[in-house]
């Protein structure tokens, strides 16, 4: 990093020069013709958005066909009616289809395709801005769009570009191998998104003629890996089934990192100027995490994570320079982390219920109601404040008298919520979810628990399956999912609910409580009891409550 500074600084005349001579030359090639928006193919549907730059919109080809959109599209059609739309325009940066989303409708897909970085590395935007862009943008599409996987394209290698000329392309393809290697840590750590690279080497014989974006066969590569993505997640397809295509590229199984590097020093700008530095490490790390020390002390603690040990000597020597503490070095051993995790997990105590794994199951108090519930590909083992809130509520209804009827547990996660109400309470009690793998997780529990009859398990977007709507109404409804959600289903739960009833509500920030109470108000429900547990709130409220 420090060889890049030095040099962007020594070469600045020659890389103006240079930038402002392909700004009047570059030969300018209009975005393609076709259609933006439609569907194509049979058999379940699957929304898809594609947001993204001059390459998103396929500028380099002729037509849609042939480039991102179309290649994809007809590469999903044997196995889904594909429902697309293209949002893309040339010389976008994260920033622009930030403002984007501002003024689209918050339409749900189940899949989104994400394309960006070039122009954020042409037009200067630092790494540090442009990590918190993109993961304020994949935040937008996971919480407003209810995006329910994102597969975000990495930076192509701009070193190999051939209208860029040296040493404009060296400099430039430097920062883009900088922002790709942020951009993959930052993904890694996301389970709803997905970074892809395509495993190609970039040149005039597969580039368009104005040697900087993508010609067909690139095209055909990038669609190629997207395609794979999707086709390996059955539950982005609902309940499609298939078989991997030989062509197909499996899925990446990232291998957990063995060494880390820990430090310590003041203040935050700091703290991140160490990070940048020991991105510029050779071997790089794969890793880098900058967090404050909430004690008042004004410390921040950055962290590196390797595959292998790392280089004492430089880590010491960055670590003079940025006036850090010395590095402790540690060696992560190798383990089964998923049974850790599980072993680690410690019981859940919450009014008459309790949440256990099966390595507590000899610590079952004999006076509470257990659940047994393994943490999963699904949300909700008790641990969370939003879940455990759920329960402490569902207790206190349960003290004041309420007797039961019809529930349903909206979002189930793993159905804890479904499977606390049928443990306590007579009739066969609904638990519905948007995620296929979640309800599988759901019919697990409920069978591990005994209670098969009695959780009925569902997959469903708010209220629109029809088992849902014939159950109605409803006399109390758990939903544990987001503010955003929960606001979109505020007039379906009142028009689903019986005139005296419930709703426990959860999955939203201390922040956020009063506009979600404001709008439940607004369909007969009235506030009877918050509790905060930490940053999360849980809502307890009424339609005219006999109890």
């Amino acid at each position: 990093m420090i060889l890049d500074v030095l040099a962007r600084t020594v070469l600045m005349p020659v890389l103006l020069v240079q930038a402002l001579y392909l700004r009047m030359t570059v030969l300018r090639l209009p975005e393609p013709a076709g259609p933006r928006s439609g569907a194509i193919g049979m058999g379940p549907a699957l929304r898809l958005l594609i947001l993204g730059d001059s390459s998103a919109a396929g500028v380099g080809v002729d037509h849609q066909d042939e480039a991102l959109l179309g290649q994809l599209t007809r590469r999903l059609a044997p196995y889904a009616t594909v429902e697309y739309k293209l949002f893309a325009v040339t010389g976008a940066r994260t920033a622009d289809v930030l403002s984007w989303l501002d003024d689209m409708p918050p339409v749900p897909f189940d899949v989104v395709v994400v394309a960006l970085g070039v122009n954020d590395v042409t037009k200067g935007v630092s790494l540090r801005r442009w990590l918190r862009q993109q993961a304020h943008l994949l935040d937008r599409l996971i919480q407003d769009f209810d995006a329910r996987h994102v597969i975000v394209s990495g930076l192509p290698p701009m070193r190999d570009f051939p209208l860029l000329p040296q040493p404009l392309r060296w400099i430039l393809g430097r920062q883009a191998e900088r922002f790709d290697r942020a951009l993959h840590r930052m993904v890694r750590a996301r389970p709803d998104c997905t970074l892809i690279t395509i495993d190609l080497r970039l040149g005039a014989h597969n580039m368009s003629r104005d040697g900087f974006h993508p010609g067909p066969a690139v095209y055909a590569a990038w669609a190629k890996e997207v395609a794979a993505q999707i086709l390996a997640r059955p539950c982005l397809l609902d309940q499609c089934s298939f078989r991997t295509q030989p062509d197909q590229v499996p899925v990446e199984v990232l291998q957990m990192t063995t060494y880390t590097a820990l430090t310590t020093l003041l203040g935050e700008a700091a703290a991140y100027a160490l990070s940048d530095a020991l991105e510029g490490l050779s071997p790089s790390p794969t890793g880098v995490g900058v967090f404050e020390i909430e004690d008042g002390s004004g410390l921040w603690e950055v962290g590196a994570y390797f595959d292998g040990p790392p280089d004492a000597g430089a880590l010491a020597v960055l670590g003079a320079l940025h006036h850090a503490k010395p590095f402790t070095i540690s060696e992560v051993p190798d383990q089964d982390w998923v049974s850790k995790v599980q072993r680690d997990l410690p019981p859940v105590a919450a009014g008459r219920f309790f949440v256990y794994g099966a390595h507590d199951r000899d610590k079952v108090p004999a006076d509470k109601e257990a659940l047994l519930i393994e943490a999963a590909m699904a949300f909700g083992t008790g641990h969370h404040g939003t879940t455990l809130g759920c329960l402490r509520a569902f207790d206190t209804l349960l003290d004041q008298g309420f007797s039961g009827g019809q529930i349903i547990d909206v979002g189930c996660g793993t159905a804890v919520l479904a499977m606390a109400a049928a443990k306590v309470l007579p009739g066969t009690i609904l638990a519905s979810d948007i995620d296929p793998v979640a309800v599988d997780v759901a019919v697990a529990n409920v069978s591990a628990n005994g209670l098969s009859g009695r959780v009925n398990c569902v997959v469903a977007e708010g209220f629109s399956a029809p088992t849902l709507a014939e159950n109605a109404p409803y006399d109390l409804v758990f939903a544990n999912i987001l503010k955003g959600p929960l606001v979109a289903l505020a007039p379906e739960i009142g028009r689903y609910t019986a005139s005296q009833s419930y709703v426990i509500l959860s999955g939203i920030l201390n922040e956020q409580a009063d506009e979600v109470v404001g709008v439940y108000q607004q369909n007969g429900f009235n506030l009877l009891q918050s509790e905060q547990i930490v940053e999360w709130t849980t809502l307890l409220m009424g339609k005219n409550p006999p109890v």
